[in-house]
């Protein structure tokens, strides 16, 4: 396994726990609602990347709004609750990433690529290995809504 692959483990693995999901989701209205939305509005739902889905809270958001989402996630077990939870939704896919590319994200599809509340936890190289992913995905004009830490010191560290 790679240096890269064990630190997108570190950085995935501990977020399976639905007590941490179930949590979250009690507060995704109010963060929907005051940081998410005003940012977002203006943005092409045409196509949806949603950035380490965890159990969909954020993709339920994003579905109404788009005409596709593709929900990615590194855990298994995320993974399989977010195909359940959307199963019989045909505009919502789940891909299972291996937590620093997009790989399963044709080039040049997303015109908005979402990440709310999950690459603040990431090691800072696998946010730098997203960047060029993310580029990759995203459409001409193509947004990226990235929430993440600025936490730069360190590579390799454990920063949690």
């Amino acid at each position: 396994m790679s240096d890269l692959s064990v630190l997108a483990r570190r950085s995935g693995d501990p977020f399976t726990a639905p007590i941490y999901f179930n949590t979250a989701e009690t507060v995704i209205g109010r963060q929907w609602d005051y940081f998410i939305w005003p940012r977002i509005k203006d943005a092409d739902f045409s196509t949806v990347v949603d950035l380490a889905c965890g159990h969909g809270r954020n993709t339920a958001r994003l579905a109404p709004l788009s005409s596709r989402v593709i929900a990615v996630d590194i855990n298994t077990e995320c993974v399989e609750f977010v195909r359940a939870r959307f199963a019989g939704q045909p505009k919502v896919s789940v891909v299972q990433t291996d937590g620093a590319s997009l790989a399963g994200v044709s080039s040049g599809s997303a015109t908005l690529v979402y990440c709310w509340d999950a690459m603040v936890h990431f090691e800072p190289e696998v946010v730098e290995a997203y960047v060029p992913e993310i580029a990759r995905v995203l459409a001409p004009g193509g947004r990226g809504f990235i929430h993440h830490s600025n936490w730069i010191h360190g590579k390799g560290q454990d920063f949690k």
